[in-house]
């Protein structure tokens, strides 16, 4: 029986404390076990979608009354609570304040979905609600999987039908969601991959509608068969009936067809036999018909009624601008047109009027048929049946009378339509001669935001005369910023900071004293100044930022208690109240953002652990996850607002260089008796200061002696001691611990704010000046980390600290660095500045360790000095010894003996639990060797052996199984976790104190306090494990054989240093769960007997096994002692389970070849993604081993290689890198992540044995699609063998060569003998590879085939197309613009859909234009006028010409031109840009080369979108500033400067900003357009010329340091080039 649940006391249904339905009334749940498997049954139970978070304590109020007696676990699949287990809670007490709650995702206002105007809640119009206002769904790309989603979250069954086109009739209000691409999986339609909110090229005439199952059976109220979800859409809607669809009066007339239609039907039958009544009951729906048809055309009087009355609204309104001339004379036209309308319309209802009156002819028929029934009741049925006809026919008579009369009046109402349109399009044009004179905005008004981090935040700016113009700020208030947010969708109006500056704008004051009301929908409603016409001479113009509603929130954010505006404690504001960050993954990425977002520069560090002081109010954000690229803190993914876990001795901080915190990288003792000893001073802002003496002591003398590699410190002390100085102090307070590497990394206080009490200079004496040998200890140090066992590695040479560069950097030279330092093994070696980047030199690069070196001194490098870096690209290390302490004290409590039970650890004197979080076998085995007590039998979490009490010391936990303390294995910080005492773990070693005799008894008696959660009584007989634990210490202690793979076969089992098999004895699913579990193979899908997979061979060891299920390792199960059985080899035991850990689990796709790609993973017969989170090159060393591909060479994340679209089955993927299958590795449970797929995992491996492309052939056949399959390997062609071959290969083969479809996959040599080699065997492609190479196989040449088995194909060839001519319009040059194909003499575009880069690389070899730099669609070089050739065009681009590619028939698409496709080739001339006159290689003045010649950019239209092209194309990083100066002399041959660039910022070269015509012109403004982009990448050569940002230099895939804008997928097209050329 299901259990009836609610959420209690919250803001919704979705939302609040667990109640169940107990005894007639409402209890509420315990929270002791409450985990997030748990709240997810509940929210799947309630249909509130996944869970967000599950609060602690009462957060939803006290229930009344005791809570429930049992205690619920849930796996986190099960559709009900009651599907879990339950069980009593025994003498444990809940009191009040421990109930479970939970909050659901379903509260959500964009999850909110409905079907309108149907009459039923399952079919209809769909509507989504969001920013509080319903909007309907294009019907772009609507499709049955989109309709699926809808029923599903509407609980209305199977989706019978996805309508377009309005079936249901136009919607009203915003169209929020286009493009819609669900997979039909998803739980709710928001979730699907769309169009953001809003977005769209629609109109309701577009609007979407679906038709599901529970719809139709509560409308006709009955089932479904087979045939019914073979319906098309217009059966649907005719099975509806009329009265569910929208009516309109051109229904009537279809009606009235309709029911002629029927009458003859029924004349028809009537003449076929007197006898049957079928005749009459059909008349009878033809009637029924036309008086549907009457009443619509009725309904269309009243709407034309109601229309007359808006005409009437209209006149009044007219008469209102009577003062302006021209519009009362176009009134006076307008009003002449209307007269004429309304006679018109009134000659229509005459009309109309006696076609009602013919209506009589329809009595006289109804009397007839009365007649007629009454005739065939009488025996004298023919007689009376006469009369009935004669009736009929008089009847009919009449009626068509009628219809003629009804038609006419028709045509007066249509003539009177047109009249009056004419009335009101003179009217239309009155209204707009009197609002020329009004001080009303008098056109739609072009606005935007300019200069801002994106399109809901900036300057406001309108277009008039085709000028943009700014909007003085006189009178501006909210109200009028509420419109602005309104009309350009971006949600409402946030307050705008004072210090937030979006510059000064264009020259031109458009709009003054704007004044709106609020509710306007855009400015055209609000009062204002005529245009241009204000006073605006401060030179303030207006500004807005909206909360983003299509884009994101752009919440504000500020940093306090620090040195100054750009250094201190993380705040944001959100619902008008200032709260804190919580450092849960506190990272440069994160603080990179903060620093963007407040114009503070490059991030400096991210100090945690509240460094600037303990916030106040709430915590806002947590387990901030940004790219590093959003423009704000609020747009990266976080767990939601106020959602998280954390106190505010966890208050994240933020150190940006703008703070000036980084000069105090440069420091000096001077006035001393040597270098090393003196007043200290600080280089800041182009001047020497000192540093105040308040608080000055040995912790910062010690920080700044190690600083500058001068040994500890003797003494601290004031400027008494030490020369007087200037009176010049920078810094006004320093707080060090003493253990910081270096003073940047203290508390500070400055600059120059003169609030030093002492008015003395802090001055340190060090031990030493000597000069530190590269082999000291002294002489490296790691900066800017957590602590002083990670960060960045510096070294120190000629008196100065420096960083290392990271080429070549790897774990070998990490393993140096940690083991110099004393902190453990080397964890991780980060580079690209994982720690920030350094500021003082870069002393070494290319270091080449081999990890057996005792320091760096010993290992090979560069010269001191000698690199070609820069501070981006700074190497780390991360050591094993970080975070905790060398050595762990360790102890099992509440278990049998000491060598079992809950582990805790003892950390700042006081002991604490470890959570289960991805707790194993590994973790356990450490454990039980740190305490001797023999090998890990058991790993069990959920506190198994009861709820600890305190602190909860350690998470995540990840040993590898081979450390000798806890304390070396990888977790997280100590005191860090995100779990509760519900999750304690705990450890089963073998070393018990058992002895040999106790454990052939069957009962084993210890005794227990009763108070342990654990056991109920006092004393305990508990059930003794009647087997002794293998001997083993991991999974090898269990295996299957005889079956296809590793996870299906005879269970066998490792005994007394022998293998054995299980008898099958008792043996059901239960047991064969934990085999699976403990194999790491997934779900058991059967648990065979009747040695299914053959007769074992030696003992028999185990018989009448009885798991529950639950056991983590089949030792745990009970079972008879060891060997005793009665049974022989032909009762083995076997199992199925559901995961096979073999080479077709897991597949790279999305790369150049089948070595690197995006990461894919089969799981429940689906591919799916992993998710980046802690993927690294240990992760992909085990992929590359798995798929037999050589070793990692790269771990990218951030979908290098493209999004993915199906299930993210994998997260925090946590690999050792000896495993031999990426399932072996400890991960999330299946598909439980947190992730999107802008996330997902790549691999790049270093084989090269399969990688290249294989080129491939059909030969022996009737035409180049269909033959026998060769392919070239070793320059030498070869055949494939059959064995295994079928249609997914050969469907391979035909995409590979452009074919269409495969048709047939024949074997036996059908094309002939093959000769020479046989290069494949064992071929099994999946269907969805792009080349066989990429499909798994034996070997090459490794076969046991001959020419006898040659394998062949038949493709369907319907792509195969003569050579057509194709042609770049639009473009600048002929290598650039809007793709054209010819066909039948006539020249058409391309739709855009799948268009990529790989289909553009086809076109440019084609046209000789080198290789495709971009593919842009959506009409990026204007729409074409003739047909729409091809869409869907899918192209390997491996083929020679572009009709070898696979694409659809010709003319059949489901486009507009709007989606017209482009190509830029790399053949054109890319504009080649420089910067000169500035401090770098990333900032000046830019300039272009234009036809040979070097020419400015007018900086007229100069702005943030171009700067970033700029930078993009320079090889530098995002642009700071984009500003201009003022033009004092023409560059190159005196030509003026260069115009009409105009870029969107999401180009890669300034070339694809150009439209047409770019060249020299005049700049009337006169201003020259300069830049300054951030993080410079330095460049062999020339710094300041790039013609592109890619340099082919290889046939390497990824460079080995990917760049900061990364293309790759362009780089390698174009190296595919310079090797092919």
């Amino acid at each position: 029986m299901t259990l009836e649940l609610r959420l209690a006391n919250g803001s919704t249904h979705c939302d609040g404390r667990v109640e169940v339905a107990h005894h007639g009334s409402w209890v509420a749940l315990c929270s002791e076990g409450w985990g997030l498997a748990e709240a997810r049954v509940v929210c799947r139970q309630l249909g509130c979608g996944p869970p967000l978070s599950i609060p602690s304590g009462s957060h939803f109020g006290q229930g009344t009354g005791q809570a429930w007696p049992n205690g619920v676990s849930c796996v986190g699949t099960e559709g009900t609570i009651s599907s879990c287990k339950v069980e009593p809670r025994g003498n444990v007490t809940c009191d009040h304040g421990r109930e479970a709650g939970v909050v659901c995702a379903g509260h959500s206002e964009g999850n909110q979905v409905q079907l309108v105007n149907s009459g039923h809640r399952c079919a209809g119009r769909v509507e989504v609600f969001h920013n509080g206002l319903w909007g309907t769904v294009c019907d772009d790309n609507w499709d049955l999987l989109d309709a699926e989603v809808v029923c599903r979250q509407l609980d209305c069954g199977r989706a019978l039908a996805a309508l377009g086109g309005a079936q249901f009739g136009r919607g009203e209000g915003p169209i929020w969601m286009d493009d819609t691409n669900c997979m039909g999986m998803e739980t709710t339609l928001t979730v699907c991959p769309a169009r953001i909110w809003g977005n769209n090229n629609c109109y309701h005439g577009e609007d979407a509608g679906v038709v599901c199952s529970g719809g139709h059976h509560s409308m006709r109220g009955g089932g479904m068969g087979s045939a019914d979800l073979e319906k098309s859409s217009e059966e649907w809607l005719r099975e509806l009936g009329d009265e569910e669809r929208p009516s309109c009066s051109l229904q009537g007339l279809e009606n009235k067809e309709k029911g002629l239609e029927n009458m003859e039907k029924g004349l028809e039958d009537m003449e076929k036999g007197v006898e049957n009544k079928k005749g009459l009951e059909n008349m009878g729906k033809g009637l029924e018909n036309i008086e549907k048809g009457l009443e619509d055309m009725e309904k269309g009087l009243e709407n034309k009624e109601e229309g007359l009355e808006n005409i009437e609204k209209g006149l009044e309104n007219m008469e209102k601008g009577v003062e302006n001339k021209k519009g009362l004379e176009n009134k006076e036209e307008g009003l002449e047109n209307m007269e004429k309308g309304v006679e018109n319309k009134e000659k229509g209802l005459e009309d109309m009027e006696k076609g009602v009156e013919n209506k009589k002819g329809l009595e006289n028929m109804e009397k007839g048929l009365e007649d007629m029934e009454k005739g065939v009741e009488n025996k004298k049925g023919l007689e009376n049946m006469g009369k009935g006809l004669e009736n009929k026919e008089k009847g009919l008579e009449n009626m068509e009378k009628g219809l003629e009369n009804m038609e006419k009046g028709l045509e007066d109402m249509e003539k009177g339509v047109e009249n009056m349109e004419k009335g009101l399009e003179n009217m239309e044009k009155g209204v707009e001669n009197k609002e020329k004179a009004d001080s009303i905005i008098p056109e739609p008004v072009h606005l935007r935001l300019a200069n801002g981090s994106h399109r809901c935040a900036g300057r406001v700016e309108v277009l008039h005369q085709e000028e943009w113009g700014t909007i003085c700020d006189h009178g501006w208030d909210k109200q009028d910023a509420e419109v602005v947010c309104r009309q350009l969708g971006c949600g409402t109006a946030l307050e705008v900071a004072k210090e937030m500056d979006f510059g000064p704008g264009p020259p031109r004051v458009w709009l003054d004293n704007v004044s709106c009301k609020g509710t306007e929908m855009s400015l055209l409603k609000c009062q204002t100044n005529p245009w241009g016409q204000g006073s605006c001479d401060h030179g303030k113009h207006v500004s807005v930022v909206c909360s983003g509603s299509v884009v994101s929130n752009l919440a504000p954010v500020r940093l306090v208690d620090g040195p100054g505006r750009c250094a201190g404690r993380v705040e944001v504001l959100h619902n008008e109240k200032w709260g804190t960050v919580c450092d849960d993954n506190w990272d440069f990425a994160d603080a990179k953002v903060v620093c963007r977002q407040l114009g503070c520069g490059a991030v400096v560090s991210a100090p945690r652990r509240a460094h600037f002081g303990q916030g106040h109010g709430p915590i806002w954000l947590d387990d901030a996850r940004c790219t590093g690229t959003e423009a704000a803190l609020s747009e990266c993914r976080t767990n939601g607002w106020g959602i998280h876990g954390c106190e505010h001795e966890e208050d994240a901080g933020v150190v940006c260089s703008g703070s000036g915190v980084s000069d105090l990288g440069n420091l000096r003792l001077v006035d001393g008796s040597d270098s090393c000893s003196g007043r200290v001073e600080v280089f800041h802002d182009q001047r020497w200061g000192a540093i105040c003496s308040d608080g000055w002591d040995l912790a910062e003398a010690h920080v700044v002696c190690r600083q500058l590699g001068c040994g500890v410190a003797r003494s601290a002390t004031g400027s008494t001691q030490v020369g007087s100085g200037d009176d010049f102090i920078w810094v006004d307070a320093v707080e060090c611990t003493g253990t910081e590497g270096a003073l940047f990394e203290c508390k500070v206080k400055f600059w120059g704010a003169k609030s030093c009490k002492t008015k003395g200079h802090a001055s340190v004496s060090c031990s030493a000046a000597e000069v530190l040998d590269l082999g000291s200890s002294e002489a490296l140090r790691l900066v800017n980390g957590p602590h002083r066992c990670a960060g960045r590695v510096e070294v120190f040479h000629s008196q100065q600290w420096g960083t290392i560069c990271d080429d070549g950097w790897d774990m070998k030279d990490a393993a140096v660095v940690c083991m110099q330092l004393g902190c453990g093994v080397a964890m991780s070696a980060p580079g690209l500045a994982r720690f920030g980047q350094g500021t003082g030199p870069i002393w070494l690069d290319e270091v080449g360790c081999l990890g057996t070196e005792a320091n760096l001194a010993e290992c090979p490098v560069k010269p001191w000095g000698h690199h070609e870096c820069n501070h981006v690209e700074d190497a780390s290390v991360v050591c094993s010894e970080a975070g905790n302490s060398t050595s762990t004290d360790l102890r099992l409590v509440e278990g049998p003996h000491r060598c079992a039970g809950r582990v805790e650890v003892l950390h700042d004197h006081t002991w604490g639990t470890v959570c289960d979080d991805g707790w194993d076998l590994k973790d356990a085995t450490v454990v039980c060797r740190q305490l001797g007590c023999g090998v890990a039998t058991a790993a069990p979490g959920r506190a198994r052996f009861g709820h600890g009490m305190g602190r909860i010391w350690l998470d995540d936990v990840a040993c590898t199984g081979t450390e000798d303390n806890l304390a070396r294995c990888q977790a997280r910080p100590w005191g860090q976790a995100n779990c509760h005492h519900g999750e304690d773990a705990g450890v089963v070693c073998s070393g018990t104190s058992w002895s040999s005799t106790e454990m052939v008894n069957p009962i084993l008696e210890w005794e227990v306090p009763s108070s342990q959660p654990w056991v109920g009584v006092t004393t305990t007989r508990c059930p003794q494990p009647s087997m002794t634990f293998p001997d083993a210490t991991n999974t090898s202690a269990v295996r299957l054989v005889g079956g296809p793979h590793r996870c299906a076969g005879r269970v066998e089992v490792l005994h007394d240093h022998t293998w054995g098999t299980v008898c099958d004895d008792g043996w059901d699913q239960n047991d064969a769960t934990v085999v699976c579990r403990q194999l790491g193979c997934g779900v058991a899908t059967a648990a065979p007997g009747r040695a299914r997979f053959g007769h074992g061979m030696g003992r028999i060891w185990l018989d009448d096994v009885a798991c529950n299920g639950s056991e983590e390792n089949i030792a745990q199960c009970r079972a008879r002692p060891w060997g005793q059985n009665n049974c022989h080899h032909g009762e083995d035991a076997g199992v199925v389970c559901s995961d096979a850990t073999n080479t077709s689990a897991v597949r790279l796709v999305g790369g150049p070849h089948r070595c690197a790609g995006r990461v894919e993973v089969l799981h429940d017969e689906r591919w799916g993604t992993v998710c980046d989170d802690g993927w690294d090159l240990r992760d992909a060393e085990v992929v590359c081993r798995q798929l037999g591909c050589g070793t990692a060479v790269a771990a990218p994340a951030g979908a290098s290689f493209g999004k993915g679209t199906e299930p993210i089955w994998l997260d925090r993927v946590a690999c050792v890198g000896l495993e031999n299958a990426l399932v072996e590795c400890r991960a999330r449970p299946w598909g439980i992540n947190g992730c999107s797929h802008e996330e997902d995992a790549g691999v790049v491996c270093s084989d090269q044995a399969r990688v290249e492309v294989a080129e491939i052939r059909l030969a022996g056949g009737p035409h180049r699609c269909a033959g026998r399959v060769e392919v070239l390997h070793d320059h030498t062609w070869g055949t494939v063998c059959d064995d295994g071959w079928d249609q997914n290969d050969a469907t391979v083969v035909c995409r590979q060569l452009g074919c269409g479809v495969a048709t047939a996959a024949p074997g036996r040599a059908r094309f002939g003998h093959g000769t020479g080699r046989i290069w494949l065997d064992d071929v099994a492609c999946n269907g969805s590879e792009e080349n066989i190479a990429q499909c798994r196989a034996r070997p090459w040449g490794q076969n046991n085939c001959h020419h006898g088995e040659d394998a062949g194909v038949v493709c369907s060839d319907a792509n195969v197309m003569e050579e057509g001519e194709i042609r770049l319009s639009d473009g600048p040059n002929r290598c650039m613009g809007r793709v054209e194909v010819l066909h039948q003499e006539r020249w058409g575009t391309i739709c855009d859909d799948d268009w990529d880069l790989k289909d553009a690389k086809v076109i440019c070899r084609q046209l000789g234009c080198g290789t495709a730099v971009t593919a842009p669609g959506r009409a990026h070089f204007g729409q074409g006028l003739d047909p729409i050739w091809l869409d869907d065009v899918e192209c390997t681009g491996m083929e020679s010409s572009f009709s070898q590619c696979n694409m659809g028939s010709w003319g059949l698409h489901n486009c507009n031109h709007e989606e017209d496709a482009g190509v830029v080739c790399s053949g054109t001339d890319p504009l080649q840009v420089r910067v000169q006159g500035g401090p770098g290689p990333c900032a000046g003045r830019v300039e272009v080369l234009h036809n040979g010649t070097w020419h400015g950019v007018c900086g007229g239209g100069w702005s943030l979108p171009e700067a970033d092209v700029t930078c993009k194309q320079l090889g530098c990083g995002p642009a700071l500033t984009a500003s201009t100066e003022v033009h004092l002399r023409s560059t190159g041959d005196n030509q003026d400067l260069l115009e009409g660039l105009s870029c969107r910022g999401t180009e890669s070269l300034l070339v694809e900003c150009q439209k047409k015509g770019t060249g020299p012109g005049p700049c009337h403004q006169g201003l020259v357009a300069t830049v300054v982009c951030t993080e410079p990448k330095a460049h062999p050569g020339d710094k300041r010329t790039s013609a592109t940002s890619f340099q082919p230099s290889g046939a390497i895939y990824l460079p080995t340091k990917p760049p900061e804008h990364p293309d790759t997928e362009t780089t390698q097209l174009m190296k595919d080039e310079a090797t092919t050329s």
